[in-house]
């Protein structure tokens, strides 16, 4: 119903528009405002209820893309054993719903689900091969699609450079700010989480700790001394290089000519190995969507000319007699010869079937390890061991923990080096402590610590090979914690960071004043952080770490990615 002081506030508003004024309305002016009002209504009705299906249709295409179906589980299966394998793969899920013998994992972006699925499909658990595809609603959604020509998938496809160097077009200056302001962001986000933990206030910051500014690296091209060349196809080619993406004719690779982040030595051993594969071998790539054929990866570590090459394979339904045939047409080819661009001088042979199974190395001839110095150290490095990928950006990185630590250190002081795989960081910061105590759970790179410690003579180090939560209180008793005056502790852990399990044994060990925390992944390893200073509890038992200093550096240049330096103190009881 509506009145006549309601049309005349109506004519009004609309009075340059129709011909009438306020004190007279006849009644084919009244009708059509009753009309035009009922309309109006019926609009916004149909206008809300569209902008509802719409919200949800988005909310429920979002929710598709970040979610996957991992089937072929193993019975008995348990949530955490789910969230064992995505955090062994640096994953961490959402939500997970469990069902009997299959599981909805969603993640928090499409790119992290995708990355999920190539990783874990196929991949052996538990003497069972998983599978992973899409949800459903997404798969319907692709199969709706028109399927594309061959002009249009090439098309589709970008280069190589711009997916693995997707940064390589921007002023290295300009990429250190997107660094510099990435980590802003990131900080205040897990500022957020780790205050509803402990409770304590900012100071006046948006942010725990001081951030400085990022450390550039020295070098910004052909800085890579570790790299994994996927052996697959182009098209219908063979190919040696990185992956691109996946297609309906399984897995692309294109050739790695004009990344500039790889040494010219590396691309051009990659292409002497695909001349090996084309003219020396019958046997075909590796094809990971019908898990056929026998090259799978090349792996090449570039350490002072010296490249130590890594081929591996898949030996299923390959007699024995051909392979060895096989591994000595690679040694033939790559090792003792007198070349004039790169020397490979140690061969590694590897058989690989599943992902998931246990690396085991085969030194077909060379010598068996290979050296880099940083900083006047030298150091071993074996195929077992990890280092950093950037050896002038890894003395950078050195010297600020260097920096730190002696800021901190005083006379008679201890530091324990917490995953410290060939013991490089302990060995570089051994001249600050009185002691140092390395663990790493990897027994080969134990074997090159002891070697490395000798060589650069600091026979104040000790490296054990174990788990850290079950070496840890051994080790710190045997060496008497409490007589130091000061206990430092650097972790440099794997990308997604280490188990709950590792944070709660350096928390209830009190004697443990700082920790610099060394992270390559500050997502990945985010919840490391907020349990170093939740409040105490039963799992996390001691005193709360407090973050105090913040410095990235750059390793990985023409990329997103940088190391950041954490240090954390403890927490005074009250």
């Amino acid at each position: 119903l509506y009145t006549t002081e309601t049309l005349l506030e109506i004519n009004h508003l609309f009075s340059k528009k129709f011909d009438c004024t306020e004190s007279v309305l006849n009644e084919n002016s009244i009708a059509f405002y009753k009309w035009y009002c009922s309309c109006k209504a019926w609009a916004n009705l149909i206008i809300f209820f569209w902008n509802m299906s719409s919200d949800d249709a988005q909310r429920n295409q979002l929710e598709d893309s970040t979610k996957i179906h991992i089937q072929n589980l193993p019975r008995h299966m348990a949530i955490n054993d789910m969230k064992k394998i995505l955090k062994r793969h640096g994953f961490r899920a959402k939500k997970i719903a469990l069902m009997k013998e299959h599981a909805y994992v969603t993640f928090s972006d499409p790119e992290q689900a995708n990355q999920a699925a190539e990783k874990l499909d196929q991949m052996t658990f538990k003497q069972c091969v998983l599978r992973v595809r899409k949800t459903a609603a997404d798969d319907e959604s692709q199969s709706t699609k028109k399927k594309p020509t061959k002009s249009e998938e090439r098309t589709e496809l970008v280069n190589i450079v711009d997916v693995v160097t997707p940064w390589h077009a921007i002023p290295y200056e300009e990429q250190l700010k997107n660094k510099q302001n990435a980590c802003y962001e990131w900080a205040k986000k897990c500022s957020i989480k780790i205050y509803k933990e402990c409770g304590l206030p900012f100071q006046g910051k948006l942010h725990y700790g001081e951030l400085e500014n990022i450390r550039a690296s020295p070098v910004q091209n052909c800085y890579r001394n570790k790299c994994e060349f996927t052996i697959g196809y182009n098209g219908t080619a063979p190919e040696v290089g990185f992956r691109l993406s996946r297609h309906r004719d399984g897995c692309t690779v294109q050739p790695v000519d004009g990344c500039v982040h790889i040494p010219t030595n590396m691309k051009l051993l990659v292409r002497d190995f695909k001349d090996l594969i084309l003219n020396c071998s019958p046997r075909p790539p590796y094809n990971a969507e019908t898990r056929t054929g026998f090259w799978r990866l090349l792996t090449i570590k570039s350490f002072q000319m010296d490249l130590m090459l890594t081929v591996t394979v898949n030996p299923v339904d390959v007699d024995e007699a051909e392979i060895n045939s096989i591994k000595g047409e690679i040694v033939k080819r790559f090792l003792y010869q007198d070349m004039d661009n790169y020397r490979v001088s140690s061969v590694y042979f590897q058989r690989l079937i599943n992902a998931g199974d246990k690396v085991e190395y085969e030194l077909l001839g060379g010598c068996p390890h290979v050296y880099e110095t940083v900083d006047n150290m030298h150091f071993r490095i074996s195929p077992y061991s990890f280092f950093q990928v950037n050896t002038a950006g890894c003395e950078v990185l050195y010297k600020t923990l260097f920096e730190l630590c002696a800021s901190v250190q005083v006379d008679h002081s201890l530091l324990l080096d917490i995953c410290c795989g060939t013991g490089t960081i302990g060995i570089y910061l051994a001249r600050l402590f009185e002691k140092v105590i390395g663990i790493e759970s990897v027994e080969p790179a134990v074997k090159d610590a002891c070697h490395n410690m000798i060589v650069n003579e600091q026979f104040n180090c000790d490296f054990q090979a174990g788990k850290v939560e079950e070496l840890l209180p051994k080790l710190l008793k045997e060496s008497n914690v409490e007589k130091w005056k000061t206990c430092v502790a650097v972790l440099d852990p794997p990308r997604g960071g280490v188990s709950g399990r590792v944070i709660a044994a350096l928390r209830c060990h009190e004697p443990i004043h700082h920790l610099f925390y060394v992270s390559c992944d500050v997502q990945a390893a985010e919840k490391n952080f907020v349990d170093l200073c939740k409040r105490a509890s039963k799992r996390y038992p001691g005193p709360p770490f407090r973050l105090l200093r913040m410095i990235p550096v750059d390793m990985f240049p023409h990329t997103k990615l940088f190391e950041l330096v954490l240090h954390f103190q403890r927490s005074r009881p009250d």
